[in-house]
């Protein structure tokens, strides 16, 4: 799963079926996660003073045959996008380092 993502975003794909390096979109069971890898890799590349919901709403408009609309639709949830911006606003090694044991921590039972 994981080779099959990697290798997804990271190929030269245009919008069309197949790429030149051979990845074939379609084929892939493992599409929807290459699409949110690319999606959250735009996010991180991006300037954030727009906010995700907006930049989202972009991508939405601009890429409706490249990304699936299931996963933009998620990804366009309210609650989501301001997450997703807390994460991409946030300032250095720390917070990350934070972000990480919040998300990995158990919860007690």
């Amino acid at each position: 799963m994981f080779a099959d993502t990697a290798r997804g975003h990271h190929s030269s794909y245009s919008g069309g079926e197949e790429d030149p390096s051979g990845y074939v979109r379609m084929e892939s069971p493992y599409r929807k996660m290459t699409d949110v890898s690319a999606i959250v890799s735009r996010l991180m590349e991006g300037d954030n003073r727009d906010g995700v919901q907006e930049r989202v709403r972009a991508m939405t408009l601009k890429e409706k045959s490249r990304f699936s609309p299931p996963v933009l639709a998620c990804l366009s949830d309210p609650a989501l996008c301001r997450e997703l911006d807390e994460l991409l606003n946030g300032d250095g090694e720390e917070y990350y380092r934070e972000i990480y044991r919040t998300l990995t921590e158990v919860p007690p039972l």
